[in-house]
């Protein structure tokens, strides 16, 4: 019986010898989701500025057109 108890199954790992295994893993594999979620909020929030500044301009050349439209309507005298 005590070279059965020896072995190396989980199953037969005290409980507390368990929770700490779990927790320590837990515990790397939070830091690791929580480095994880950081780089890709980064990388989101760098996405979506160059994208604002993108619609922001395009956005700024359809009113520039738009203006351009108005104003030689204006001048051929339909408007």
């Amino acid at each position: 019986m005590s070279a059965f108890r020896r072995s190396s199954c989980h199953f037969l790992s005290s409980p507390s010898k368990l929770f700490y295994r779990n927790t320590i893993y837990l515990m790397y594999m939070k830091s690791d989701n929580t480095i994880k979620n950081l780089v890709i909020l980064a990388l989101a929030v760098i996405i979506v500025i160059a994208l604002w500044r993108a619609i922001w301009y395009l956005a700024g050349v359809a009113v520039f057109i738009l203006l351009v439209y108005v104003v030689y309507q204006l001048l051929k005298g339909k408007l």
